[in-house]
């Protein structure tokens, strides 16, 4: 079986959930989806970003919204590698993330970040910059984000340990290899089933839900299957 795919169906929710403008509707279905252990909910954006900070009883989830503006476009073809990030991803991380992400790096609670797209790419950047400031139990689940990191920072991040699951429909993803100047990090899982060299996009949401759908289904996990095909409705509404 493959590791974790009950884990993988649950980011996948909070992955679209960001995608959500209204902060109110995504408190809402954290609330929905945890009603016993749900504790805070806390909503961040600015005109390039957006993602919240999710505490549950035991652990704590952070999810990072997608290219959301025309500004945010810009800002992902910013793509020269900078001394350790993808130049424009790592600014616009150093303006909205750096401060609210310090603030649990005393946290004994297990924490899971998670994204699509720019989302994904930014998790990325998230898991360095909470393993740095000591924050301890730090894992990373991205869907189909581009390439942020140099070899410096792919080192960094070895060093300090970091978990990252880079999660992609297939490898000819034109926005999985948009920048060539910047590297992937984390082990590799593709959602296809098939051979995929002659496939270059399949990036969008749906691509993404039915893909885990049938994955899900090849390893009879049923459950987690049934609860990925409405993960799409009860994100947008």
């Amino acid at each position: 079986m493959i590791p974790k795919i009950h884990r993988y169906a649950e980011m996948w929710f909070h992955a679209m959930n960001a995608e959500n403008p209204h902060s109110d509707k995504v408190e809402a279905r954290c609330k929905a989806r945890y009603p016993e252990s749900f504790v805070s909910f806390k909503w961040y954006e600015n005109a390039l970003d957006a993602f919240y900070i999710l505490e549950l009883t035991n652990e704590i989830i952070i999810s990072i919204s997608g290219t959301k503006s025309k500004k945010a476009w810009v800002n992902d073809f910013l793509g020269w590698p900078g001394k350790m990030f993808h130049w424009g991803m790592h600014r616009a991380f150093n303006k909205l993330f750096k401060k609210p992400l310090a603030e649990l790096k005393k946290t004994k609670k297990k924490v899971w970040i998670t994204g699509h797209s720019r989302g994904g790419a930014m998790s990325v950047i998230a898991l360095w910059w909470l393993r740095k400031v000591g924050c301890g139990t730090v894992e990373g689940i991205g869907y189909c984000g581009p390439a942020v990191c140099t070899e410096r920072a792919i080192k960094a991040m070895k060093k300090l340990g970091c978990c990252f699951t880079r999660i992609f429909v297939v490898r000819g993803d034109i926005v999985d290899n948009s920048d060539p100047l910047c590297k992937h990090y984390g082990k590799e899982v593709s959602l296809y089933l098939e051979p995929d060299d002659h496939v270059v996009w399949e990036h969008a949401p749906s691509e993404v839900s039915k893909k885990l759908v049938n994955l899900m289904i090849a390893y009879n996990e049923i459950e987690s299957a049934t609860f990925v095909s409405i993960v799409m409705e009860i994100a947008t509404k």
